[in-house]
């Protein structure tokens, strides 16, 4: 099984616990535990972007996505079957069970469908690419991932769901069209400050190149 890609990969928000940690540090024996378990016959593992409470590997040949969690995973395996029972735009459950690990004695995965061309994204705030998946073609709403997702102040939501360092410029402005043509609630002030908090917030912006972009192409727009 080729774990190469694994290799100095980060999530962009530190692990919510040393549970989490250790659950990501652990990858390897528990996707291993998985494959075997599961008959999956798994070539590659690619990791994918996750949040700071678990972790997400889509697994090929299979062309699925496993989720490691450190703990009880029962609510949100429910809420995505009964989702999809009601034709509801969520991943396919495939299989979810408890891995048998010493070190992380409550440590669970589920196995679900990969949702291909889509984008997701890391944040504090609950209504953003984190907890839904967008295709990056249409800029619609393909999948539910969170059932705990909820609504924040709406411009601060819309900065996290269109950080331009993250999924490029392209996207970014799509995303702001998209919801102008939708909503004449848009605030240009409150978003563009939300996107200089969000900047501040993660170290993973705090680089030459994004400095330079915040000062060319976010300053200039507030006020």
């Amino acid at each position: 099984m080729d774990f190469s890609a694994l290799d100095g990969h980060q999530d962009m928000l530190s692990p919510g616990s040393a549970d989490v940690a250790l659950l990501r540090a652990s990858a390897v024996q528990l996707l291993t535990q998985i494959d075997e378990r599961e008959n999956l016959l798994t070539q590659k593992v690619i990791p994918l972007p996750a949040g700071m409470w678990n972790a997400l590997f889509r697994l090929e040949p299979a062309g699925l996505v496993v989720k490691l969690s450190s703990g009880d995973n029962d609510f949100e395996v429910n809420f995505l079957r009964q989702a999809a029972a009601l034709d509801l735009p969520v991943p396919q459950i495939l299989s979810a069970g408890r891995l048998e690990y010493p070190a992380l004695p409550n440590a669970t995965y589920f196995l679900m469908s990969y949702v291909a061309n889509c984008a997701n994204a890391w944040a504090m705030c609950d209504l953003n690419l984190s907890n839904v998946l967008v295709d990056m073609d249409t800029h619609r709403l393909r999948a539910i991932l969170d059932p705990a997702g909820y609504a924040g102040m709406p411009m601060f939501d819309l900065g996290y769901a269109s950080m331009p360092w993250d999924h490029g410029f392209e996207f970014y402005e799509a995303i702001i069209e998209t919801y102008r043509q939708n909503s004449d609630k848009f605030d240009s002030d409150l978003f563009y400050t939300s996107i200089l908090v969000v900047a501040y917030r993660h170290s993973r912006f705090h680089t030459p190149a994004v400095r330079e972009s915040i000062f060319r192409d976010i300053l200039p727009k507030i006020g």
